[in-house]
């Protein structure tokens, strides 16, 4: 007998979905408890899979914190993305013997088919080289409760570096440099990766001994250099370098400079055509930065002095000046030019004492020449 159409159909008991309940009915599993007892391997094999993925693609049970403790699993996941952390290689003695090739490496993994980042973490000691870390598009920033001025501590970040001084109390010139390599991270990372050198820094400092106080964070950084056209009469934004320049140049050169002064500040000079450096100029302001070079040796023999300005120990190509009673340092470098020879400004001297006067004036400096 036909039912009646308004029989309301009887209420299904509970069990596995109607469309899994005939897939696995049609593989042999005829009785409802067969059925319960797939379904629920299937559940179970969803959850461990979703499980997978989560530790796969976030930190979920990974480490806290990596280079011995020194940084932060979040610090490492801001500058190279979400994913797992994992340290690939710690040399704890590389943090008190420095320049080794790496005192710690870590990674970040989004799986098996996911992108890898990495980072290396070097301490670095160069004080006769304190502009190892020029770079003219760099943003530079310095450390929580300071400002970027001499005396402010700090450091730079570029798209795949990063590096931060030591605080005060640490050796003079003791910083961290991280490199980044692998997959490109989504979004800005400037930020993150100025924070994972300044933990780093504090973590070295730390071991160091020399820590004097809370881990530093870093402050907001400055904007990056646009290249542009050199103007000849204000060569690297400032007003008073306008050195006389080869007759035989020709074509165009264009000019990027950082936008801050502290704590180290760069601008640098390329042909437009070949995109060759031909010249390159840096004020370090930080002292901590500055270690030994802080020096004020005598004049090497046949070189002479410019005013309050001498020669750098360990540099033909730099100087230092006090600015206020505290160290600054000058440094200039040229190339020949690639489509001429000699250089872009062949008068050395006149270049030198007018980077002394504008690069001085720049900083607040007192007059460095008579």
């Amino acid at each position: 007998m036909n039912p009646r159409h308004d029989e309301a159909p009887a209420p299904r008991t509970a069990g596995p979905p109607a469309g899994l309940d005939r897939s696995l009915t049609a593989r042999g599993f005829t009785t409802r408890r067969l059925r319960l007892r797939a379904a629920a391997v299937v559940l179970l094999l969803a959850t461990a899979g979703t499980g997978a993925v989560l530790q796969q693609r976030t930190n979920v049970l990974g480490p806290g914190t990596v280079c011995g403790g020194a940084v932060g699993a979040d610090a490492v996941q801001a500058a190279l993305g979400p994913g797992r952390v994992s340290q690939t290689r710690f040399d704890e003695k590389a943090a008190t013997v420095y320049n080794a090739p790496a005192w710690c490496s870590v990674t970040v993994g989004q799986g098996l088919f996911g992108g890898t980042r990495s980072a290396t973490l070097r301490v670095l000691l160069d004080p006769t080289h304190p502009a190892a870390e020029a770079a003219p598009d760099a943003r530079l920033f310095a450390t929580a409760g300071t400002a970027p001025t001499p005396g402010g501590g700090g450091g730079g970040v570029t798209a795949s570096t990063g590096w931060a001084l030591l605080p005060a109390g640490c050796t003079p010139g003791l910083r961290v440099h991280v490199e980044v390599t692998g997959d490109k991270p989504s979004g800005d990372r400037a930020n993150g990766l100025a924070r994972l050198a300044t933990e780093a820094a504090g973590g070295v400092a730390a071991k160091n001994g020399c820590s004097n106080g809370p881990t530093p964070t870093p402050g907001a950084l400055s904007a990056q250099g646009v290249p542009r056209p050199v103007d000849f009469g204000a060569v690297c934004g400032l007003p008073a370098l306008a050195p006389a320049r080869s007759t035989a140049t020709d074509g165009t050169y264009r000019e990027q400079a950082t936008t801050a002064f502290g704590p180290l500040w760069a601008c640098e000079i390329r042909d437009g055509t070949t995109k060759d450096r031909v010249a390159a100029f840096t004020l370090t302001t930080e002292p901590q930065l500055l270690g030994r070079a802080d020096d004020q040796p005598e004049p090497h023999e046949g070189t002479g002095a410019f005013g309050r300005a001498h020669p750098a120990e360990g540099s033909d190509d730099a100087m230092t000046a006090t600015c206020h009673g505290k160290p600054v340092r000058f440094q200039l470098e040229q190339r020949k030019l690639p489509t001429a020879q000699g250089l872009l400004f062949p008068d050395r001297d006149g270049l030198w004492r007018q980077f002394l006067t504008a690069g001085g004036t720049a900083i607040g400096c007192e007059p460095i020449l008579p």
